[in-house]
C-alpha cells in the first residue's frame, strides 16, 4: 500500500481525527492555564505589594497617632476633640487631670452638658452661646478669654479656650478644643489691680496733701491773727482806752480774717471730701446706680494737685441726667489709669494740649442699652506696634519716666471682666490718642460671664 493511501486513511480515521481535535485542545488548555499562572502570579504579586505598602501605611499611622498622642500628652492644656454632633471623640491627659473624667468615661458623651453648661449659680450655658459649637455651626476659629467649666467633682473653675475647626479632605468631622485653668492668672491680675489702685491712692495723697496745705496754713494763720487782734482788743477795754473807731477797726479785722478763714478751710473740706468719695469708689467693688457727670467731676476736682502745674485744659461733655447702674469704682479707676497715662506718655512736663472725656447714651439695639465713653487727648500719639500691645501687662515705652506697664492692662481687665464691656484705641504718631469704651448701661449681676474675643 502507497504511502498516499496510508495517508488518505489516517485523514479519513475518525480516531485519529478526534486524537488530533482532542491534542489541540489540551495544547488550548495548556496555553490557557500559563496565561491564568501568569495573571494569577501577577495577582498575587500585586496582593503582596498592596499588603506590603498597608502595612507601611498602618505603621505611619500608628507612628503618627504615637507623636501626636506624645505631643498632645506633653502638652500644658487640655485638648478634647468632638465630633460634629458634638460627642467627645478625644481628650488627653492634661485635660482629664483638670476636669477629673477619664477619656473612656466621656467617650461619646456630650462634652458641653457634661462640662460647660453647668454655671455655679445652678443655671445652665445655652450651646448657641458655647465657643466650641459656633466652630461646628461656622467652620470659623473662637476664643475666649474667660469661662467657667465644672470638673467632675462639681466645682467650678475659669478657663481660657479657644476651638478650631477639625478638618478631613475638606470636610469638617468635628472641632477641637484647647483649654487652660487661669485661676493663678486671675488672682495675679486682681493683686496687679490692688497694687496699682494703691500707687494711683499714694500718688493721690501725695497731691492732696500738698494741696490741702495751703488754704489750711492761711486758715491757721487767720485764726491765730483773730486770737492776736482779740487779746488786744480785751486789753483796750480793760484799760478802758476804747474808742468807736478802735472798735469799729476790730470789727472790719475780724469780718475780713473770718471770712479768709472761713473760705481757704472750706476749700481744704473740700478737697478732702473729694478725695474721701474717690479714695472709697476705689476701695469698693459693688454695683450700684449713679449719674455719670456728677462722678466724674468729683474724680477731676481731687486730680486738681496732679493737673495744675500742667498747662493741660480738660473739657467733660455729658448730660446732666445720664446714669449707669455699674461699678463706681471701677469706672473711676479707669478714667484715673486713662488720664495718667496721657500725664506720663501724651505729653512733656511744659507741654500744652488737651484732655477730652465724652459719655454719650448709644442708639438702642438689641435688648441692652449702652454707654459711649470717649476719651482722647491730642499729644503725640503712638506707633502700631506700641497700639497693638498697649494693654499687654508690663508693656510699656517709660519704664524709667513712672510707667509699671499695668495702668492700661489694668484697663483693659476692668472694662472687660468687671464692667462688662468693651474697649478700642485708636492711635498714629502726632495724632493723639483716642480711647473708646462701650459699657452696659445695667451691669448684668453674672461674675462668670463668658467674654469672647473676635479674632
Amino acid at each position: 500500500m502507497s504511502e498516499q493511501n496510508v495517508s488518505e486513511q489516517s485523514a479519513n480515521d475518525p480516531e485519529l481525527i478526534q486524537l488530533r481535535r482532542t491534542n489541540r485542545m489540551l495544547q488550548q488548555r495548556v496555553k490557557q492555564a500559563e496565561r491564568i499562572r501568569k495573571q494569577w502570579s501577577a495577582a498575587v504579586l500585586q496582593l503582596e505589594e498592596s499588603h506590603e505598602r498597608e502595612k507601611r501605611i498602618s505603621q505611619q499611622l500608628v507612628e503618627k497617632e504615637s507623636f501626636l498622642s506624645s505631643i498632645t500628652g506633653s502638652m500644658n492644656e487640655g485638648v478634647y476633640v468632638i465630633n460634629n454632633d458634638g460627642e467627645l471623640t478625644f481628650m488627653n491627659p492634661k485635660a482629664e487631670a483638670l476636669l477629673g473624667w477619664t477619656q473612656s468615661e466621656l467617650l461619646g458623651e456630650d462634652v458641653h452638658a457634661r462640662v460647660h453648661a453647668p454655671r455655679a449659680d445652678g443655671s445652665l450655658l445655652e450651646v448657641a452661646h458655647c465657643p466650641v459649637h459656633k466652630t461646628l455651626l461656622d467652620g470659623r476659629h473662637h476664643s475666649t478669654e474667660k469661662d467657667w467649666f465644672q470638673s467632675r467633682s462639681g466645682n467650678s473653675f475659669p478657663v481660657a479656650f479657644f476651638s478650631s475647626p477639625l478638618m478631613e479632605d475638606g470636610v469638617q468631622r468635628g472641632a477641637v478644643a484647647v483649654f487652660r485653668n487661669i485661676e493663678q492668672e486671675l488672682e495675679m491680675e486682681q493683686r496687679l489691680i490692688e497694687t496699682e489702685k494703691m500707687a494711683s491712692l499714694g500718688g493721690m495723697v501725695a497731691g492732696v496733701a500738698h494741696e490741702v496745705n495751703t488754704p489750711v496754713g492761711v486758715g491757721v494763720t487767720a485764726i491765730t491773727y483773730i486770737s492776736d487782734e482779740t487779746k488786744n482788743f480785751q486789753q483796750a477795754f480793760a484799760a478802758g482806752g476804747l474808742t468807736k473807731q478802735s472798735l469799729s477797726d476790730y470789727l472790719d479785722t475780724m469780718i475780713e480774717s473770718s471770712e479768709i478763714a472761713e473760705s481757704n478751710l472750706g476749700r481744704a473740706a473740700k478737697l478732702i471730701r473729694d478725695f474721701k468719695k474717690v479714695a472709697v469708689n476705689q476701695s469698693i467693688t459693688q454695683c450700684d446706680t449713679f449719674l455719670l457727670k456728677p462722678h466724674i467731676e468729683e474724680l477731676l476736682h481731687s486730680l486738681q494737685p496732679r493737673l495744675k502745674h500742667r498747662p493741660l485744659e480738660v473739657k467733660l461733655h455729658c448730660s446732666d441726667t445720664l446714669s449707669i447702674e455699674s461699678d463706681s469704682g471701677a469706672l473711676t479707676q479707669i478714667l484715673v489709669n486713662l488720664i495718667e497715662n496721657s500725664l506720663i506718655h501724651a505729653f512733656e512736663e511744659d507741654e500744652s494740649g488737651t484732655l477730652s472725656i465724652e459719655v454719650e447714651e448709644l442708639p438702642h439695639s438689641g435688648t441692652q442699652q449702652k454707654i459711649r465713653l470717649s476719651y482722647r487727648d491730642d499729644g503725640r500719639g503712638m506707633t502700631e506696634v506700641v497700639r497693638q500691645h498697649i494693654f499687654e501687662p508690663f508693656f510699656t515705652t517709660c519704664r524709667g519716666k513712672g510707667g509699671s506697664g499695668l495702668g492700661m492692662q489694668i484697663v483693659y481687665n476692668l472694662v472687660v471682666h468687671r464692667l462688662q464691656g468693651t474697649i478700642q484705641v485708636e492711635s498714629a504718631e502726632e495724632q493723639g490718642a483716642h480711647f473708646l469704651i462701650a459699657l452696659p448701661a445695667v451691669m448684668q449681676d453674672q461674675p462668670d460671664t463668658t467674654v469672647e474675643r473676635s479674632n
